[in-house]
C-alpha cells in the first residue's frame, strides 16, 4: 500500500519490504507511469519536480555502470530487499539505531546520538534498523528528525564491535542498585537485562557517589557535621603546627564512601550515623586542640556565652545583641591569636554593624546606633560598654 503525506511516500505491510528507499522507488515509478504530470503526482502526494530529477539520477547511473560492462537488474525490493539492506549497512553502519520509546519515537544512533523516527517509516516496528537521512528540525524544541530507514538484522553486526558490558544503576523506583547486563554496538544498546546480585562494594560506591551529587540525602549528615567539618578547616589553616587533617572534598568522598560501604539499598544508608566514620577522623590530642582552639562557644569578657560560627570559606564570627556585647572592648579571638568577626544585632534581632574592629564600634559607631535606635526600642538599655 502507497500513503502520501507531506511529499513522501511509504510502503507498508509485505514481509521483506521495511525499507523506507521501497515506498519511494514505487512512487517514483508511480510518477514516471504517469509521465511525472504535477496534478496526477499530486494527487498520490509525489511531488513531480524530484520524482522526474530522481528518474534522471538513476538513468544516469544506470549508464555508468553499462558503460562499465556491469549487469543491471531489474529494480525489485519485494526480491532483493535484504541485499539493498546489506548494502546499506555495508556504507552507513555508523548509523544503526534502535528504538527507546515506542510511543515518541525516540531512537539512540550510533555515535551516542540520539533523534525521533519520522512517524510513517516503516521500520517503526524494527528492532534495529539504519538511518538515512538526519535532519535538525527547529519548532518548539530542536529535534533531530530520523528518515530513509531500512531494517537491518543484528546478525549481520560484527562480534568483534559487540560488546558486553556488565554494570550496577541505581534503580529510582525500587531506590536500590540493580546489576545491568548490556549487548552494545558503536554505543548502541541492542539489549539490557536488569537484575540479579551485585557486587556490594559497587553498590555501595555508587550509593555515595548519588550521596555526593545530592541526589540522596543522609537523614544524620546534618548542621552539627558540616559545623564540625568547618572548625576543622579553619583550625588546619588558623593553625598548622597542630598538624590536623583537614577536610577537603576527597575527605568528604572517602568519608561518605565509608558511610556507604556494603550497602544496596538506600535504605540502609539513609539512617546510619556518620559520627561513626568522623568519630575516628581525629586523634585523641587533635580532638581535644579541635575543642580548645575552635570551640563552639566562647565566654566573653563579659562573662556572657555565645556560639562561634564557622563557615568553610569565611571567617568564623559571632552575633549578638549590642546590649549582650556591654563589656567586652576588645575583639574576642579563637585559636590563640585569630580575632573573630562580630557581628552586632539591633533589638529586632537584625544586623546592625558587622566588624572585626570593635573598640572602633564603641569609639565611633555605638552613638549613632544609639541615635536611630534608642528611640524605637526604649525599654533596651543603651548605656553602653562600660568601659
Amino acid at each position: 500500500m502507497i500513503k502520501g503525506k507531506s511529499g513522501q511516500i511509504f510502503l507498508e505491510g509485505e514481509l521483506g519490504w521495511r525499507n523506507d528507499f521501497a515506498g519511494e522507488w514505487l512512487a517514483m515509478m508511480e510518477a514516471k507511469r504517469c509521465d511525472f504530470r504535477p496534478r496526477e503526482c499530486g494527487e498520490l502526494g509525489i511531488l513531480a519536480r524530484g520524482a522526474r530529477e530522481t528518474w534522471r539520477g538513476f538513468e544516469q547511473l544506470v549508464r555508468l555502470i553499462k558503460g562499465r560492462r556491469l549487469e543491471v537488474r531489474e529494480v525489485d525490493f519485494r526480491a532483493r530487499g535484504e541485499l539493498c539492506a546489506r548494502a546499506m549497512f555495508r556504507a552507513f553502519g555508523d548509523r544503526l539505531a534502535v528504538r527507546r520509546d515506542r510511543g515518541t519515537g525516540v531512537c539512540d544512533v550510533a555515535g551516542s546520538r540520539r533523534g525521533r523516527l519520522h512517524r510513517g517509516s516503516v521500520v517503526r516496528d524494527a528492532g534495529v534498523f539504519l538511518v538515512g537521512e538526519m535532519l535538525e528540525v527547529e519548532g518548539r524544541e530542536r529535534v533531530v528528525a530520523l528518515s530513509r530507514c531500512a531494517e537491518v538484522k543484528e546478525e549481520w553486526l560484527s562480534e568483534e564491535e559487540v560488546e558486553v558490558t556488565e554494570a550496577v544503576v541505581f534503580d529510582e523506583d525500587l531506590r536500590r542498585v540493580i546489576g545491568v547486563k548490556r549487548r552494545v554496538y558503536r554505543g548502541v544498546v541492542l539489549e539490557e537485562n536488569r537484575g540479579g546480585e551485585v557486587d556490594p562494594d559497587l553498590a555501595g560506591g555508587l550509593l555515595s557517589e548519588r550521596v555526593l551529587a545530592g541526589d540522596l540525602k543522609l537523614k544524620n549528615w546534618d548542621g552539627k557535621v558540616e559545623r564540625w567539618i568547618a572548625r576543622l578547616v579553619f583550625l588546619s589553616q588558623a593553625m598548622p603546627e597542630l598538624d590536623l587533617p583537614g577536610f577537603g572534598e576527597e575527605d568528604r568522598r572517602l568519608a561518605i564512601g565509608q558511610i556507604c560501604a556494603g550497602a544496596v539499598t538506600f535504605k540502609e544508608v539513609r539512617d546510619r550515623d556518620p559520627w561513626g566514620v568522623l568519630g575516628d577522623w581525629l586523634s585523641g590530642p587533635q580532638k581535644e586542640a579541635l575543642n580548645v582552639y575552635a570551640p563552639e562557644k566562647i565566654k566573653l569578657a563579659n562573662g556572657v556565652m555565645t556560639q562561634v560560627k564557622y563557615e568553610v570559606g569565611s571567617e568564623p564570627w559571632i552575633e549578638e545583641k549590642v546590649q549582650r556585647l556591654y563589656g567586652v572592648l576588645d575583639q574576642p579571638k579563637v585559636a590563640q591569636d585569630v580575632c573573630l568577626v562580630v557581628k552586632i544585632l539591633a533589638p529586632n534581632q537584625r544586623p546592625w554593624q558587622v566588624t572585626s574592629d570593635l573598640p572602633g564600634f564603641w569609639e565611633r559607631g555605638f552613638e549613632q546606633m544609639k541615635k536611630d535606635l534608642a528611640g524605637r526600642y526604649p525599654k533596651h538599655d543603651w548605656s553602653g560598654a562600660r568601659s
